[in-house]
Parts: C-alpha cells; sequence; structure tokens
C-alpha cells in the first residue's frame, strides 16, 4: 500500500506543481495589469513620487496597506503612521475603492516579483 501510495505521489507531483506555477503566473499577470496605475508613483526603488511598494509588505501590515489602498485620505486622518508618510512626500494618493484584497494581493506580488534594479555608477 505504501509503495502505491509513493508511485502515485510521484506522478502527481509534476503535475501539481506545473499547476501551482500556472496559477502563480496568472496571479503575476492580474497584479501587472491592475497595477498600472501605480506605476508612475511606485515602481522603482528611488520612486520620487512615493515610497516604493516593491517588499512593503515587510513593514506594514496588509490590513494597514488594504485601507490605504482603499480609501487613503480617510485612512491617513486616522492613522499617525499613514499621515507621516503623506506629509514626508506632500501628495496624496486617489482611493481604489473597487480593489478587493485579492486583487492589492496581485498587485503587491507582481511588485515584489519585479527584480532590483542595480545602479551600476
Amino acid at each position: 500500500m505504501i509503495r502505491y501510495v509513493m508511485i502515485l505521489l510521484c506522478c502527481a507531483c509534476p503535475a501539481l506543481l506545473k499547476a501551482q506555477q500556472n496559477t502563480v503566473a496568472a496571479s503575476l499577470e492580474k497584479g501587472k495589469i491592475l497595477a498600472k496605475p501605480c506605476l508612475e508613483c511606485h515602481a522603482s526603488p528611488g520612486a520620487a513620487l512615493a515610497d516604493p511598494l516593491r517588499g512593503i509588505r515587510k513593514t506594514r501590515s496588509t490590513d494597514y496597506i488594504y485601507q490605504l489602498i482603499k480609501n487613503p485620505m480617510v485612512f491617513a486622518a486616522e492613522n499617525k503612521t499613514a499621515k507621516k508618510v503623506f506629509a514626508k512626500r506632500g501628495l496624496q494618493m486617489p482611493p481604489f475603492p473597487d480593489l478587493d484584497k485579492a486583487a492589492i494581493k496581485a498587485i503587491l506580488d507582481y511588485f515584489d516579483s519585479i527584480p532590483i534594479e542595480k545602479n551600476t555608477n
């Protein structure tokens, strides 16, 4: 019985891995499309208008990011950290009330997939 299970797992694992890779690729493609409005301000590590989104989940909670994207002006009024971030740049970003958590996750996954540009100077 154990041998049968092992053979089944060995045969099924490549198919499961391929399916998982396809799902990740589809999510990144969705994130790339949804991220287009974000790119102008948040695209690069040295983004001049706004902090880069690459790696933002390392410093901000998912709930913080979600609320900020959904309605930045309201969130900044209620959250001291967000208020400081916006004060630093002197700008406010537009709200994106139609984005759900899955869409925001796809956008952040896309930004995290972008390789870091190395400065050659």
